[in-house]
């Protein structure tokens, strides 16, 4: 899956207690530890009361972009961060925070909203032409648009675009000394509030938080919007009903192994992945001396630990992934896709030469990965070669945040579970059903999105419903 979906968004904010203090360097220290949800671009928007909006922003990671020198010119108590990776636009375009830095106002978006009419509905008399923005973009221009059209704060400007925003959102903005975070009605993206030595910080995750030694506080609910000013708390507003659905990928690939959402552990969740492998395919193990277990680098760890210690058979790391070949998803063509891992991934010999693999992984996107694995484990000499996925089969495109392909890329929504069989080369093939993928997670199913997996929407996609088919195959669905 890893190279062939992009990953969410992170989103920061930080307000400082003392106002003449900078809090950019703080937001540069949660982007890092946020660098996993975004690559294609950073950067930081930084002000306070009655100062010039500071911004800098690039294509490239948190390391590459944000110099000291960079940092050090984003003057001001209150900023605003994220990391990009492009799920609506040209990647090399739309670089967050949006800013307006005559109105002194940032904002940062992580999430889609697969549907803009009501926004571009209620921006029709603003003058602006539209057609060269992006979901974020639009969202942002539609708050200072509000400022300025019904002479409103921040929080009373977003509450009047609250609901125009069809999709899902976990944001920051900021303008002068205050901090906004709020985030969709059904909680989708996750946004965590924490309060550290100088002030109170916002996180996409709450590894984020850990990076600045923050007291975890709580999350921002689905459908509120939390105001900050000078490091506190001044007011909460619930915008909307809130309608639980947390997106089940951030458990299962997107979120630090270190992160919490909901209670839970990302760590404890993809465990517990690997142990409902366990039960439900123990026929997979029929000599335990002679079976390894291996996980495809690398969101499967924990899921082969879990497997391998319900199971208490020998875990393996013999896949090595090569860190500094290109990411095949960005790649133009299924040729160059597959020449990229087949030149990402090898395989010590020594480790499945005669053996039993049971190779792991967390999902199946575009089969560009496994099967070139397996053949490579193959050709390692592995006596027969399983292939269990810690997820049901991903039948239907996300809308939410997460760049997968049009249905039509997706494996399991063209072919059956025995023809991703064939196609892989595998002797065995086991996803997790639904039921089993939810109980990993601790929640119910009712507050998880599953939309990839089931086609179940919580959020109205708009127009993109009328590309949606039922796929034949239905399998672990229950």
């Amino acid at each position: 899956m890893k190279e062939e979906i992009h990953e969410k968004c992170g989103v920061v904010g930080v307000s400082l207690f003392n106002a003449n203090k900078d809090a950019a360097l703080y937001v540069r220290e949660v982007l890092a530890a946020l660098q996993h949800r975004g690559r294609d671009g950073t950067g930081i928007a930084s002000g306070g009361k009655d100062k010039i909006l500071c911004e800098y922003k690039n294509r490239g990671s948190v390391e590459g972009v944000l110099a000291e020198d960079k940092i050090a010119r984003l003057a001001g108590s209150v900023a605003i961060g994220h990391n990009r990776y492009a799920t609506n636009g040209d990647p090399t375009k739309h670089m967050q925070p949006f800013t307006d830095p005559l109105h002194r106002f940032a904002f940062a978006h992580n999430g889609n909203l697969p549907d803009t009419t009501n926004l571009e509905r209620a921006l029709s008399g603003s003058g602006v032409n539209l057609d060269n923005y992006n979901d974020s973009e639009i969202a942002g221009i539609a708050i200072v648009d509000s400022m300025q059209q019904n002479r409103s704060s921040l929080p009373d400007a977003i509450e009047n675009i609250y609901n125009l925003m069809q999709g899902a959102f976990s944001c920051v903005a900021a303008h002068d000394d205050i901090l906004v975070a709020f985030r969709d009605h059904c909680g989708i993206r996750p946004l965590e509030i924490g309060k550290f030595a100088s002030g109170l910080v916002i996180s996409s995750e709450t590894c984020g938080l850990d990076s600045l030694e923050a007291e975890y506080i709580r999350s921002v609910a689905p459908g509120e919007m939390v105001v900050i000013k000078d490091g506190k708390i001044v007011e909460a507003r619930q915008l909307a009903k809130s309608n639980p659905h947390f997106d089940i990928f951030e458990y299962i690939y997107f979120g630090r192994p270190d992160s919490v959402f909901n209670g839970e552990s990302v760590s404890g969740v993809r465990f517990r992945l690997g142990k409902e492998l366990a039960m439900l395919y123990s026929n997979c193990v029929k000599n335990k001396e002679n079976t390894v277990v291996i996980p495809i680098p690398e969101t499967s760890y924990l899921m082969a630990d879990g497997f391998a210690k319900y199971q208490d058979i020998h875990i393996s790391h013999a896949i090595y992934k090569n860190q500094l070949i290109s990411r095949s998803f960005m790649m133009k063509t299924q040729s160059e896709r597959n020449k990229a891992v087949r030149s990402k991934h090898n395989v010590i010999q020594a480790a499945v030469n005669g053996k039993d693999v049971i190779l792991i992984d967390d999902s199946i996107v575009r089969l560009t990965t496994i099967p070139i694995v397996v053949d490579k484990v193959r050709k390692a000499g592995a006596k027969s070669v399983s292939v269990l996925i810690g997820s049901s089969p991903i039948r239907y495109p996300d809308f939410y945040g997460i760049n997968t392909p049009d249905q039509d890329k997706l494996a399991a929504a063209v072919l059956t579970i025995d023809q991703i069989k064939e196609q892989i080369g595998c002797d065995f093939l086991g996803y997790l059903p639904i039921s089993a993928m939810v109980r990993a997670t601790g929640l119910k199913a009712s507050q998880l999105n599953l939309s990839s997996f089931n086609g179940e929407y919580p959020i109205d996609i708009g127009a993109h419903r009328n590309d949606i088919v039922k796929p034949k195959d239905k399998s672990y669905l229950n």
